[in-house]
């Protein structure tokens, strides 16, 4: 189900002002919704040109908003917007922190499409003119509906302008929670998206994630709530210019999945793999893939990775320990083992195990549903610390799944 619900197009009219000039489909705003809302849509000539997004009952409205200035319009200036209605329940889960813009799929795309149309209107005053006016509203009726079908579309509007649009594609599904104990890794070049397409949380966020700070670290070096940081880092995933992973230790276990034979055949990805975890400083040749899938193939679940590096201390030598990790889970090859501490005895009187920085650990936390990494991050400790302490009980096991 596409989030695009409509598309209206408004102008400022010398005479009677703000005005719905057309809309698609027709009826998508009401003349009364638009009445108490056109300050947001022809805005005040200072926020011409900004990305503008409101709410208004169960719809969103994102508009963009442009102004030229030129002695042939009336009032020498000529102001416009096209918007799109967007479901507002579809595009929820991608709210960072109102009333902030929405950073949806579509936002791009009408910042293209806005930048367009002011380009044609210069030219040719395509958009302005009632000649061409009828023209202009089925070209943009072709863009509502190739947009909702096909989420792209490239139409011709005369001999030099073709409208050239394309959707961010689409998750399968809607990123799922974001826990406070998960490590953010930028899977794309985020600087290809200047710093102003961004609102001021995710500005905030971004210098942050580094492949080594969790969520949790991420919200106090950056100053933003943790429950915002979250939802950033949802948005970063919708987009797909993030995964998460846990976080590096050498505590940590791991095995291999059953994906482990795709990479065996397949070379391209074996080149990849070799230059991605082959250390910047080490001297040539390169470690070569046999070797590299080998020490893939001897992750055991009952192995913790400082135990697996000593007993291969000399091939990683020559391959970056992180790197090695962090390709093997971005590709589905290797997975994390967690541990889950339990509480043998259900009814042991509640009790304090751990004090830690930010909270404190007791006995009927223990129930084999949190796993370690969860149980460290809200206490602020190490894991090495938690992991004594739960030795020590003999009444506590670790399940490991």
């Amino acid at each position: 189900m596409s989030a695009l619900k409509g598309i209206l197009f408004s102008e400022f009219d010398h005479i009677v002002g703000p005005k719905i000039s057309f809309q698609l489909p027709q009826g998508c705003i009401s003349v009364e919704t638009f009445e108490v809302s056109h300050e947001y849509i022809i805005t005040k000539p200072n926020l011409a040109g900004r990305l503008i997004t409101f709410s208004v009952s169960n719809l969103l409205i994102m508009g963009h908003p442009i102004l030229l200035e030129d002695s042939k319009y009336p009032r020498n200036y000529y102001l416009f917007n096209l918007c799109f209605i967007l479901d507002r329940h579809v595009t929820q889960y991608e709210q960072v922190n109102p009333p902030s813009p929405l950073k949806t799929e579509f936002e791009q795309v009408l910042r293209k499409l806005a930048n367009q149309l002011r380009t044609i209107e210069r030219e040719s005053e395509f958009v302005s003119s009632q000649d061409t006016r009828q023209t202009f509203q089925k070209i943009v009726t072709q863009v509502f509906h190739s947009l909702c079908d096909s989420g792209q579309c490239a139409i011709p509007v005369d001999e030099a302008n073709i409208i050239n649009l394309r959707l961010f594609p689409k998750l399968k599904n809607p990123p799922g929670v974001v826990m406070e104990h998960q490590v953010p890794i930028i899977t794309q070049d985020i600087d290809l998206l200047s710093s102003r397409q961004w609102d001021l949380a995710v500005q905030q966020v971004l210098p942050h994630i580094d492949g080594i700070n969790h969520i949790k670290k991420i919200s106090t070096l950056s100053k933003v709530s943790l429950d915002t940081v979250q939802k950033c880092i949802q948005q970063l995933m919708y987009l797909k210019y993030v995964s998460l992973v846990d976080i590096f230790q050498y505590s940590n276990i791991y095995t291999c999945t059953p994906s482990i034979y795709d990479i065996a055949n397949d070379p391209a990805a074996q080149d990849e793999c070799v230059r991605y975890v082959c250390r910047s400083d080490s001297a040539p040749p390169p470690p070569s893939f046999d070797k590299i899938f080998s020490l893939y193939a001897s992750l055991k679940p009952s192995l913790c990775l400082r135990d697996f590096c000593q007993e291969h201390d000399t091939a990683f030598q020559r391959i970056d320990v992180r790197r090695f990790i962090l390709f093997g889970v971005l590709n589905g090859f290797i997975r994390r083992v967690h541990r889950y501490p339990l509480m043998k005895r259900s009814q042991r009187p509640q009790q304090t195990m751990i004090k830690g920085n930010s909270a404190t650990l007791r006995s009927g936390d223990l129930d084999g549903k949190k796993s370690c990494d969860q149980l460290c991050s809200s206490l602020s400790i190490p894991f090495d610390k938690l992991d004594q302490s739960l030795k020590s009980d003999k009444e506590i096991v670790l399940l490991c799944k």
